[in-house]
């Protein structure tokens, strides 16, 4: 029997965000997920765990995939299932993407957790933690640039970038 970890809600229109989808129709294997319509059994949490509260707000739900998938389960979409979902503040349009954007602590707590996972998620193989670093370097350019007040958004992620490197986790007080 195949193990199935969750069966998240998303919308055809945003397969862009999710890598290496596979499937038939409208049900798809991700690799990871957003947490909205997300949902599993009690026996899949007692297998896998619960999510990291230590990450806070942004990443847990990637870094619960991933540590799902390290286990043999596969995370499951369901694309006929439709939530309205806003992701950030605002948005920019670069012209090749669109750019989400949101609070300087949002922005935070985006740049500690990737360069947190990336430096120490055992879930993720080398490939992607490496691949995962060296994207996360375009929070700390890409939120100053594109947010104001451009020296706050660059403060809040430049402490994220730091309080990743060292691995302080929790909400930022």
């Amino acid at each position: 029997m195949e193990k199935i970890v969750a069966i998240p809600a998303i919308s055809k229109k945003n397969y862009a965000i999710y890598n290496d989808v596979k499937g038939v129709g409208d049900i798809i294997e991700v690799e990871k997920t957003l947490s909205s319509g997300f949902f599993y059994s009690r026996e899949v949490i007692e297998k896998i765990g619960l999510k990291n509260e230590d990450l806070f707000i942004d990443l847990v739900d990637w870094e619960w995939c991933w540590r799902a998938r390290k286990k043999g389960y596969k995370i499951i979409g369901n694309a006929d299932v439709i939530i309205e979902h806003q992701l950030g503040d605002s948005s920019k349009d670069l012209g090749f993407r669109e750019v989400n954007l949101r609070s300087p602590m949002r922005h935070y707590y985006i740049t500690r957790n990737a360069f947190h996972l990336a430096l120490r998620d055992k879930s993720l193989d080398i490939l992607h933690r490496i691949t995962l670093f060296f994207k996360s370097f375009r929070y700390i350019i890409g939120y100053p640039l594109l947010s104001k007040p451009h020296l706050t958004h660059l403060k809040y992620v430049m402490l994220g970038f730091w309080h990743g490197i060292i691995g302080k986790l929790g909400k930022l007080k």
